[in-house]
């Protein structure tokens, strides 16, 4: 179980470097619910989490909601119960290249969610050393808060 996970935080976080690299800067959320799935068709309550979530951030970012922070949780007491150990903890060595714990920049109003002032977010995978703001497209110039309120994320 923790290599899934451990596998989909990396992909986010190389998907959100790769995107700033090409000049597509993202903003979204991880969330977490149920799912089904028929043939073509799929609806998640995770994805309606995601969306209420990604629409309230003020920044070029993406957090984990308090809903897929809670997987999360049952994950690691799964894995304790079953391997009387767990490596799911955000604050191992080995989530810090794809995850952070810090200030979420959040718009002032909006819809009805909870906002943290500090949150789990995703990190862009090894951009931090890189001038990141000059991967930007030219209609982010007018933007100095959002571009300001990002620097946390590299």
């Amino acid at each position: 179980m923790y290599g899934s996970i451990a596998f989909f935080f990396a992909t986010c976080s190389m998907i959100m470097a790769d995107a700033i690299k090409q000049g597509f800067p993202l903003r979204g959320a991880v969330g977490g619910g149920d799912f089904f799935k028929d043939g073509e068709v799929m609806v998640s309550s995770a994805l309606v989490d995601a969306a209420r979530y990604e629409k309230e951030q003020n920044w070029l970012g993406a957090v984990l909601t308090p809903a897929a922070k809670a997987l999360v949780e049952q994950a690691k007491e799964v894995e304790i119960k079953f391997k009387d150990k767990t490596d799911i903890a955000f604050l191992l060595d080995t989530f810090k290249p794809y995850i952070k714990f810090g200030k979420i920049p959040w718009k002032k109003n909006g819809n009805n969610i909870t906002k943290p002032q500090e949150w789990y977010y995703i990190k862009p995978y090894n951009i931090a050393d890189e001038n990141w703001v000059s991967h930007l497209p030219i209609y982010f110039n007018n933007n100095e808060e959002k571009i300001k309120n990002s620097h946390c994320l590299y």
